[in-house]
């Protein structure tokens, strides 16, 4: 079965969590062999400094035309004014952080085919605020676990003597309940305890020195000074992306007893990264922690007050929780007070990660949606539009896997040919389309025999292989890309071709994986 075409809308250059997720999103479906169109919408404008792999996949995804029919993803926070895409599924990648749906979005979420939310927590709230239930699927986050994995080099985060050292980061907001970390930070270690809270804040909406002078403020006026609490550092630069993880490295736990999350992505991070990591017990983190893996500070349920600290008015009339200041305390000592039993609990939580949120699953599950997706809107790219396809080039006959090779590429490295022939046989469902647009037919037509006769594919008993005519270009190549599911060759192929998952000689035992995998 052919991969389902897919566009990826989205901010995808900037440092915000809507667009990180984006970006591990497209390069969850690289992995998995499908090729995404990539589409940045608006930015706020702030660089997210993204590692070069990170830069290089989204131009190439930028460049590819989708190949219709396609799942478009609007993955951005709804509002007035955002397009669809016509005669195609429109699926909105959302969350909220409340127990309730901004009322200003329902009307344009309704608007969507489906809408892929990241848990059971906005399943049950976007249904209580009005979304209907068939609308709403469940696409768990993911992240860069190559980027955030234990082991990178700290970085300096100008912490004095070797104290216990706890990290938290968050845009500035009182729903990040800062005030709450501080006031139990206060409760929970005294002046002279060795240990540190780095607090690495900041707001696209507000100067560093706005926000800093905040802190300062409530520092102040609700504990009597920063002389009375033990260490705390307050950054408020923002960090690229490919640093990021060196800031959780130069740490021992994690913190951020926040009043509601839609996922809570630094959590995941820290979590991947190995440290002990402390949150709320509710919202959407609760979809991969829990009390074997970390800490969860309990709470309640309250109203948003009316003059929350808030970039926006979306929190009107919602509840949101309310964390408990002694929970919290406990939680924190907890953790410093037997690093190594804090550690020891944290440490199964990555490889619980990557197989539930790994690229891995989260490819497959981004699949299953996008076919889905298109099913339920009356498409089905994998069936009837790839059987015309392969009609149109005569190719009809092939096997249900198809992977393209060039004929000049195969007669000039028969090595290649030879990798794939030891790894397919003739009971695989899977043909090798060899395609030779150009050169002189009849001495093609002798090297690509000699090189099958080296590979030891010139007999009855071996892989299923389909020539084209040589020498001759089809009138349309989108047709025949359509027709295959992948390429194999050691060059950078042109569009559309670029459009396929590439495997080369020495990755000729992942095109069998793939292979497997698609034709089930």
């Amino acid at each position: 079965m052919s991969a389902p075409s897919i566009v990826w809308l989205g901010p995808l250059l900037d440092p915000s969590g809507y667009s990180d997720e984006a970006r591990g999103f497209l390069r969850a479906l690289e992995a998995h062999g499908v090729a995404p169109t990539a589409m940045c919408s608006t930015s706020v404008g702030v660089e997210a400094g993204l590692t070069p792999e990170d830069q290089d996949m989204l131009n190439r995804q930028g460049a590819r035309p989708p190949r219709p029919p396609y799942v478009i993803v609007h993955h951005y926070v709804p509002g007035p004014g955002q397009q669809s895409a016509a005669g195609m599924p429109n699926v909105a990648r959302v969350m909220f952080e409340t127990d309730s749906l901004p009322e200003s979005w329902l009307p344009l979420l309704l608007e969507r085919d489906e809408i892929w939310v990241p848990g059971r927590h906005n399943v049950e709230t976007f249904e209580r605020g009005g979304i209907p239930a068939e609308k709403l699927k469940v696409l768990g986050g993911t992240l860069d676990f190559d980027l955030f994995k234990p082991g990178v080099e700290p970085l300096d985060l100008d912490v004095e003597g070797d104290p216990f050292v706890f990290v938290t980061n968050f845009d500035f907001s009182e729903r990040k309940a800062w005030e709450k970390l501080i006031l139990a930070w206060a409760g929970a270690f005294d002046a002279t305890d060795p240990v540190c809270l780095v607090l690495k804040t900041g707001s696209y909406w507000d100067d560093d020195a706005k926000v800093r002078g905040k802190i300062e403020r409530f520092v102040e006026r609700e504990v009597g000074g920063f002389h009375k609490l033990a260490p705390l550092r307050i950054y408020t630069s923002t960090l690229p992306s490919a640093v990021l993880p060196q800031f959780y490295a130069a740490a021992d736990a994690y913190v951020l007893a926040s009043r509601g999350e839609g996922w809570g992505r630094p959590y995941m991070e820290a979590m991947a990264m190995g440290l002990p990591t402390i949150a709320s017990r509710w919202s959407g983190n609760l979809e991969f922690m829990h009390d074997g893996n970390s800490w969860l500070v309990d709470g309640e349920l309250v109203r948003v007050p009316d003059d929350a600290d808030l970039i926006n008015g979306l929190y009107q009339g919602h509840r949101w929780f309310e964390p408990d200041v002694h929970s919290l305390v406990e939680a924190m000592r907890a953790v410093a007070g037997d690093p190594a039993a804090a550690r020891a609990k944290a440490a199964g939580a990555r490889d619980e990660l990557i197989a539930r949120f790994g690229p891995e699953a989260t490819g497959r599950r981004v699949r299953e949606l996008a076919e889905g997706a298109l099913a339920g809107f009356g498409l089905d790219s994998s069936r009837s539009d790839r059987s015309a396809a392969r009609r149109a080039c005569a190719i009809d006959e092939a096997r249900t896997v198809g992977v393209l090779a060039f004929g000049d590429e195969l007669a000039a490295r028969p090595e290649l040919l030879r990798a794939y022939g030891e790894r397919f046989g003739p009971g695989d469902d899977v043909t090798l389309v060899i395609y030779s647009p150009g050169g002189d037919s009849a001495e093609l037509e002798t090297r690509l025999f000699a090189a099958a006769a080296a590979a030891g594919l010139d007999g009855e008993d071996t892989a299923d292989l389909l020539a084209l005519p040589l020498g001759e270009r089809l009138g349309d190549e989108s047709l025949l890309a359509a027709s295959v599911d992948a390429l194999l060759s050691g060059g950078e192929p042109a569009w559309p071709f670029s459009e396929l998952p590439r495997f080369g000689e020495s990755t000729v035992d992942a095109l069998r994986e793939f292979a497997s995998r698609t034709s089930t």
